[in-house]
């Protein structure tokens, strides 16, 4: 049995029509090749003011996540 590969995308902000026009072609693009695509908005991690000892430990953790 052959294991489908997961890739993630991280986005900035889901709402906006550049970020709709990368999660499709990425979204196309991961169909095409046989790949499970997670996209994660990820703004509000950097939103003026937001702690940034909360938001430091989520980014690392989520680009330490991959590596593993």
């Amino acid at each position: 049995m052959n294991k489908r590969k997961t890739v993630g995308l991280l986005i900035d902000d889901i709402l906006n029509d550049y970020s709709q026009a990368i999660c499709q072609g990425a979204s196309f693009a991961a169909e095409e090749a046989g790949i499970d695509l997670v996209t994660i908005s990820v703004g509000e991690m950097f939103v003026q003011g937001s702690n940034p000892d909360w938001k430091n430990r989520h980014y690392n953790a989520m680009m330490h996540y991959p590596q593993s």
